[in-house]
């Protein structure tokens, strides 16, 4: 009886062990890179493209997905398998998405991989020109040294003539967007640099008229 309750202690173990072993673990902690607090609320997906019997897909396919805690944790389990990459896709309303690209060689049988980002609050810009003489011009150009910022990407607004120009970019909030006008007519040419202040998560407004 001894012999035999052993045994199956021993299967246990050895069951245990191996799933265990079948499975890797990640743990993700986000925050606001604004003051840099814990982000709770956060949809955390992991995503994988594997390789089987030799070939490649080019697809991502949905591994796990957990959502931060109060202490902006996101905790993932998942089984071993023959990932050729993974990735991390990071989501809140309101804030811009994250990707976070992993080598499945980073994770070890037994650890938990820890990884780490921050997530960026998301504003829009509306910007409104408009010219009020048929001889009249305006050049607005945005620069932006933040990856998530567009509104520099769209090149140089441009309105002339008794016309008018309305068009809505992304921002970061929390920062001063810079940007130079020059502008003709009437009163002859006028060149200027200034900044707006982004304002988090609402729609801001950089408006000039000639």
């Amino acid at each position: 009886m001894k012999k035999l309750l052993l045994i199956f202690v021993t299967s246990i173990a050895l069951f245990s062990c191996k799933d265990k072993d079948n499975h890797w673990e990640l743990n993700l902690n986000v925050k606001e890179d604004l003051g840099m607090s814990n982000l709770s609320g956060v949809e955390v997906k992991l995503q994988g493209k594997k390789l089987s019997s030799g070939v490649y897909s080019d697809v991502w396919t949905d591994i796990a997905s957990a959502t931060t805690n109060g202490s902006g944790n996101a905790n993932l389990h998942f089984e071993r398998d023959s990932y050729a990459s993974l990735q991390l896709e990071v989501v809140r309303s309101q804030y811009f998405t994250e990707i976070i690209t992993i080598n499945p060689d980073e994770f070890s049988v037994g650890e938990v991989l820890e990884k780490q980002t921050v997530l960026t609050p998301m504003s829009s810009v509306l910007v409104y020109l408009k010219t009020t003489d048929v001889s009249a011009s305006i050049d607005l150009q945005v620069f932006s040294s933040h990856s998530k910022c567009n509104c520099d990407d769209m090149g140089v607004f441009h309105v002339e003539g008794l016309d008018e120009l309305s068009k809505t970019c992304y921002a970061p909030g929390g920062r001063y967007l810079k940007y130079q006008i020059d502008s003709n007519g009437p009163s002859g040419p006028l060149q200027y640099f200034d900044s707006l202040y982004i304002d988090p998560f609402v729609q801001n407004t950089l408006d000039y008229i000639y």
